[in-house]
């Protein structure tokens, strides 16, 4: 899609930059909170505070950690799935289903 016109490679280039970013931003924000924020929290948290997040985490329910979409977000969900699919999605959902995560049941 990006090739198809004169601007293709520059297009894909910043595309990649972009993506590398987000990539290394996600990692350090991971880094961050496995090292520095979840061991603070088990020391300090008691069982209500770990109760109280667990509910509110149920209210947010990620459909890439297979939880079912929300039924507002459920058509733009399976379109996005759609999409992107052909790219590597299903691949990245089959590792992710090896490794012990929920994923989504494939749109058709």
């Amino acid at each position: 899609m990006m090739g198809e016109t004169s601007q293709g490679e520059e297009r894909r280039q910043r595309f990649e930059t972009s993506m590398q970013k987000y990539v290394d931003f996600y990692h350090e924000h991971m880094r961050i909170e496995e090292t520095q924020v979840l061991p603070l929290a088990e020391r300090v948290l008691t069982d209500a505070d770990w109760a109280e997040l667990d509910a509110a985490f149920q209210q947010n329910r990620d459909p890439l950690a297979g939880h079912e979409p929300d039924g507002e977000y459920r058509p733009l969900f399976k379109k996005i799935h759609k999409l992107v699919a052909p790219i590597g999605l299903g691949l990245a959902l089959e590792a992710m289903a090896v490794m012990g995560h929920h994923a989504p049941q494939k749109t058709q």
